[in-house]
């Protein structure tokens, strides 16, 4: 995905952007240094996706755009006009990528898949040569590539990242979109997969997000012991994400206000009940009823108060 930006005095002037490739052979279809994206009429979107997007998510091949196959330089200009009638300007800028290596490819999920809404799954991707890339952000869309919601903005380029859904309906036409962090890269499953609705979530509150007020975080950051407070506006379902690397964090050994054994794990909202805190994964899923002390309760009718302590180990 390429993308630039420009800019003009005149503020009722409409800029509209074409990003060209510019890169000669003396024969034709050259694969190192011919031209591999076609020309396409400027519009007043900065960014242009190569091959186009619609491509991508057909999964049909473009003649007129293909992503090189060897090792080579692309160059880029991207034309910036202000259409001033009668006398309009322009200006351009041109930038080299440099291509080598295997591709950065999504692996799973990747067409065929099912997952249940709740329970965590691997996205998993073939880094190649995106390894200059430190992190990626992934990305789900439930309409087929129409519209997307970020699971995760900064995850470590590895190769893998376990990430979660919530949803109170099936969804059928979901895609994956992994996409480097601070350079132009990307891929995106190459079909659809299935994500199986949980209806108990539609009995508690919308899958769009709420308001969670957040009043008091300390200290942060942390190295250990890790202090939220929040209230809430009305019942819903919150998630906790604490920290961005993905460690564990463990459920301090405490007796709820009613006497039980203290909180343990929390998978889809529902509590297993050790004796100590066991160990999870930096994210925490549960069901939180606003009373008259902004207090809660677990599926198990239990009390759960308006704060977490979380301990990194």
């Amino acid at each position: 995905m390429l993308t630039g930006s420009g800019s003009d005095p005149d503020a009722q002037d409409m800029l509209t952007y074409s990003w060209e490739e510019h890169d000669m052979s003396a024969t034709t279809n050259d694969p190192v240094n011919g031209p591999l994206f076609r020309w396409r009429a400027p519009t007043t979107t900065s960014s242009r996706a190569l091959p186009a997007l619609a491509t991508v998510l057909s999964g049909t091949a473009d003649p007129l755009e293909k992503l090189p196959t060897v090792d080579r330089l692309l160059t880029f200009r991207l034309t910036v006009r202000d259409n001033h009638p009668g006398t309009g300007g322009h200006a351009w800028d041109e930038m080299t990528i440099t291509v080598t290596g295997a591709p950065f490819a999504v692996t799973s999920p990747n067409g065929g898949n099912s997952f249940t809404s709740g329970v965590p799954f691997n996205v998993t991707w073939n880094v190649g040569g995106g390894s200059v890339a430190a992190n990626v952000a992934i990305a789900l869309s439930t309409d087929g590539g129409t519209s997307w919601s970020t699971l995760a903005s900064s995850a470590p380029n590895d190769g893998s990242e376990s990430v979660t859904v919530l949803s109170s309906v099936t969804r059928t036409t979901c895609r994956i979109r992994v996409e480097s962090v601070g350079n132009i890269f990307y891929d995106i499953s190459d079909g659809d997969f299935t994500i199986i609705g949980d209806p108990t979530l539609a009995t508690h509150a919308p899958e769009t997000a709420g308001v969670l007020a957040i009043t008091a975080l300390a200290p942060n950051p942390t190295g250990g012991a890790l202090r939220i407070e929040y209230s809430i506006p009305r019942a819903g379902h919150t998630r906790e994400r604490a920290g961005s690397t993905g460690k564990n964090v463990r459920d301090p050994d405490r007796r709820r206000s009613d006497g039980r054994p203290p909180l343990g794990d929390v998978d889809r909202g529902r509590n297993s009940r050790p004796s100590s805190g066991p160990l999870f994964p930096a994210r925490r899923f549960g069901w939180l009823q606003r009373g008259s002390e902004d207090r809660g309760r677990d599926d198990e009718g239990g009390v759960v108060p308006s704060f977490q302590e979380l301990t990194f180990i």
